[in-house]
């Protein structure tokens, strides 16, 4: 009995979320980010895979960045594009203690699944030829 309470105090429990922000324009269609830091906080979860996040100023820092600030989160950026009015793509907001580490595989230009980055220099994103990303939490990786 005594290994399998030592056991159950081992378990790890990760709560995980996406959520596609739609560049923090609502069904109703207006720009609300306030409304996306109410959802986020109501999830509660340790690491929220974020989509079409945009780099907009929101109260004097780019909105990933407020995003982290205002959840007391960390935030890893994965642009996607680069537009005109800044970078736009996948963000990470986690609260374990975790680093990133890019999973290398030769792009196939061939492939029609093939979507190189597209974002400032491969080196904004990633090495290139680099396309997904791993995290390492408590030194292993994931």
């Amino acid at each position: 009995m005594e290994v399998v309470e030592k056991a159950r105090r081992l378990v790890m429990r990760l709560g995980l979320a996406t959520y596609n922000i739609h560049s923090c324009i609502g069904g109703d269609g207006r720009y609300d980010p306030e409304r996306i830091l109410r959802v986020i906080r109501e999830l509660d979860a340790d690491i929220i895979a974020l989509q079409e996040v945009d780099s907009r100023e929101h109260r004097g820092l780019e909105l990933m960045q407020w995003l982290a600030y205002e959840t007391d989160l960390h935030a890893i950026p994965g642009p996607t594009l680069l537009r005109q009015t800044g970078k736009y793509g996948n963000a990470l907001l986690h609260r374990c203690r975790c680093e990133l580490r890019w999973t290398c595989s030769p792009i196939d230009r061939h492939s029609s699944r093939a979507r190189p980055s597209r974002a400032a220099g491969a080196g904004a994103t990633g090495p290139e030829g680099c396309r997904d990303q791993g995290l390492c939490v408590d030194g292993r990786y994931e």
